[in-house]
């Protein structure tokens, strides 16, 4: 099987030290204990100790043995050199001419109990452990490389040649793609097979196919787009593709309709015949359960708190407000607060990734009554909190005034010296808005003297 998944910088910096090394690495991987100590004090040449300990940390460190162990970076020279108490480090370069050399790997080996990839049961548990990496999880090829170097190092087996370990990964990753496509297709019948297939044809008269109609929603708020959307979800559950009784991670379904929702229609059709209706039956899936709901609920919500008809709720903007988190300032209240529970609800209950949000953050918005019920009724709680609560100021008119628990918050004082001469003009325009006028006013600042009189001004 060809690997071309690894890139030239990391086959390069297989097995190999890095440029620099930190010194947490270097207190963690080239720290000599007394037993180590001990062991290497046997040898008879400080090169030959220097030597051993080069050996030992660098198959600690990188999992394998260097041709040259004595190609290390200097801080790995000079720690160890410390630790062992031997001043002169040069003289470890006769190490790597010697015949002690090969007798230190043999007995590093043996002594502290580490294996070949090839030994009995390592490559079965390592593919195991992969296996898991793959079934729960979309991560690259070649981060599951690095995961799985990581992993034969802290097990104590000694790296394979690069290509070896790439093969290992790639036939494991393969072999857990060609299973969730078998369950994915495995109650899939032929005629709904057919209509899968039929997805990816032009449809009768046009020259874009079902699958492009079905992942370009309606663009705008009106009463036609709401009924394009509700022919998608009957188009979609006439498929009646529902996915097989054994659990498929989620994480694994939703990267498969990605694939579907963002690729070229031809590039779909040439996918293998197991793989294009696995990703068809995840698409239908994620399409039917992020449409159903959000839509439904918008309803309700709509319809039970809006005093409108439902042609002008429309126009005011629910549907629109499953886009923002914060609505605009022209839309009217009430539909502010009956829209915004929904992109909530749509945040926690449509999550496509591993991430699982504990805290969602918006305006005030969304702190009503409706919202509490909704989100009672699905299981969760919603406590809101107010972000900026630190920096609030509280006032007070009196300075003798005893408000209880809040005296020690409520520090700052209201002058009224500067409020009474000022008292007309928000007299004036708080009452402004309940006059009946014909059009909509500009209204100019009254002066003092008219303000003083609370009569208001307009042209």
């Amino acid at each position: 099987m060809p690997v071309s998944f690894l890139s030239t910088p990391q086959r390069e910096r297989y097995g190999r030290y890095p440029d620099t090394l930190s010194s947490d690495e270097l207190a963690r991987s080239f720290h000599l204990d007394d037993d180590d100590r001990e062991w290497i004090a046997t040898k008879r040449r400080d090169g030959h100790r220097l030597g051993y300990a080069l050996q030992l940390t660098t198959v600690r460190f990188l999992g394998t043995f260097l041709e040259d162990p004595t190609a290390v970076p200097g801080a790995v020279l000079y720690t160890l050199s410390s630790q062992l108490g031997i001043a002169d480090a040069g003289c470890v370069l006769a190490y790597r001419e010697s015949e002690q050399r090969w007798r230190h790997t043999t007995e590093i080996r043996a002594r502290y109990g580490y294996r070949e990839f090839a030994a009995s049961g390592v490559q079965f548990r390592l593919g195991r452990w992969l296996c898991a990496l793959c079934w729960t999880g979309t991560d690259r090829p070649s981060a599951l490389f690095d995961y799985a170097n990581g992993w034969l190092i802290g097990h104590k087996v000694l790296l394979p040649g690069v290509t070896v370990l790439g093969r290992f990964v790639a036939e494991v990753r393969s072999r857990m793609e060609s299973r969730l496509w078998r369950l994915l297709g495995r109650g899939v019948t032929d005629a709904q097979r057919q209509r899968l297939n039929d997805l990816l044809e032009p449809a009768e008269g046009s020259r874009q196919s079902w699958l492009d109609r079905l992942r370009k929603g309606p663009a705008r708020v009106s009463a036609p787009a709401l009924v394009l959307a509700l022919q998608r979800i009957e188009t979609v559950r006439s498929l009646g593709i529902k996915l097989p009784g054994i659990q498929v991670p989620p994480s694994r379904i939703a990267a498969l309709a990605r694939l579907a929702t963002t690729v070229k229609v031809s590039a779909v059709a040439r996918l293998p015949e197991a793989r294009r209706i696995a990703t068809l039956v995840a698409f239908v899936h994620c399409l039917e359960a992020s449409k159903t709901t959000p839509s439904m609920c918008s309803t309700c919500c709509c319809a039970s708190c809006s005093p409108r008809p439902r042609r002008k709720t429309a126009r005011s903007g629910c549907a629109r407000s499953r886009i923002w988190i914060k609505p605009p300032r022209h839309w009217p209240r009430r539909a502010a607060c009956c829209s915004i529970p929904v992109v909530l609800l749509a945040v926690v209950l449509e999550q496509q990734t591993e991430l699982q949000p504990t805290q969602i953050m918006t305006d005030t918005g969304a702190y009503s009554d409706v919202v509490f019920g909704l989100f009672r009724l699905l299981g969760y709680r919603f406590c809101p909190r107010l972000a900026d609560i630190g920096g609030t100021r509280f006032w007070r008119v009196d300075a003798q005034a005893d408000y209880g628990v809040l005296n020690a918050l409520a520090r700052q004082r209201v002058s009224l010296d500067r409020v009474i001469p000022h008292w007309g003009y928000p007299r004036w325009a708080s009452c402004a808005p309940c006059r009946s006028m014909s059009a909509q006013p500009r209204w100019r600042k009254p002066s003092p003297r008219s303000a003083a009189s609370t009569k208001p001004s307009t042209r």
